[in-house]
């Protein structure tokens, strides 16, 4: 299952409700799903803050496991990237790993 970023911002929105917007759409998915792809490649910038949010959310949902195993992400940069893994460092810290 792949789902688009992209398509959960909108205007009228702050991207932390994006995220967390996205966010229950992969929690959704990953009931029917083993596994979540999120395409980050419709996005050019994305902040720390959205990639907590979202793994967060789902952390919270489906614990560590499902974030570093069950959902995956095609960036559309090595920046993204490296803000991902900076994000994902900080919660798996955050929730006691």
């Amino acid at each position: 299952m792949v789902l688009n970023a992209a398509q959960y911002i909108r205007p009228d929105m702050g991207i932390v409700a994006g995220a967390q917007l996205l966010a229950n759409a992969v929690n959704d998915a990953l009931r029917e799903n083993r596994s979540v792809v999120v395409d980050l490649t419709g996005m050019p910038s994305i902040s720390l803050s959205y990639f907590h949010t979202l793994l967060l959310e789902v952390a919270g949902a489906w614990g560590n496991d499902a974030i570093k195993s069950r959902v995956s992400f095609k960036f559309r940069s090595e920046a993204q990237e490296q803000i991902f893994r900076r994000s994902l460092e900080a919660v798996l810290k955050h929730r006691g790993e």
